[in-house]
């Protein structure tokens, strides 16, 4: 399968321990524990709230402020790799193998 092909199967699964899955192992990008904590509460409370059932039930206020807080956990996880990784294209586009790509002034 090629890779966007792949990558956009892995989000169309719905499943956020998919997507932690294939970021370890595929991307070879280690999440946090706190991370994969935040990824493994709210995956439960997503996928039975999108597809109901007779096992539907009513989420409480501390459940749903867990939640809110492990989409924030992993929200600010995934904005600080964007910036590393976006870094370190930045310090490989300017190397001195490129000295013609820096601009001075």
């Amino acid at each position: 399968m090629e890779e966007v092909g792949e990558k956009n199967h892995v989000l169309h699964t719905h499943s956020l321990r998919f997507v932690q899955n294939f970021i370890n192992q595929r991307m070879n990008i280690e999440l946090s524990d706190d991370v994969q904590n935040a990824l493994s509460y709210v995956d439960g409370y997503y996928f039975t709230a999108r597809i109901p059932s007779d096992s539907a039930f009513l989420v409480s206020e501390c459940e749903a402020e867990r939640c809110y807080e492990g989409v924030c956990t992993c929200k600010e996880a995934t904005e600080r790799l964007i910036q590393q990784l976006d870094e370190e294209r930045n310090r490989n586009e300017y190397s001195d193998e490129n000295p013609e790509d820096i601009m001075i002034g």
